[in-house]
């Protein structure tokens, strides 16, 4: 087949990814000596074909999970 598109991105492109564990939650660097877990992530997950919402508080400006 055509294979399927998982997402477009209207600029630029996928700058970073993560997997994780839904139970223990999304972790990511705030900076070298500072991490952050959203554990509340019911919000952030979507149906096929719906738009994404902002971004978790917190997280990084850069866009990337790693400091």
């Amino acid at each position: 087949g055509r294979g399927v598109i998982l997402q477009r991105y209207n600029k630029g492109g996928l700058k970073d990814a993560k997997t994780y564990n839904a139970k223990e939650g999304l972790v990511w660097q705030m900076s070298k000596d500072r991490s952050h877990t959203e554990t509340r992530l019911k919000k952030w997950i979507g149906k096929r074909s719906q738009a994404g919402l902002i971004v978790p508080k917190g997280f990084p400006r850069s866009g990337k999970f790693t400091a």
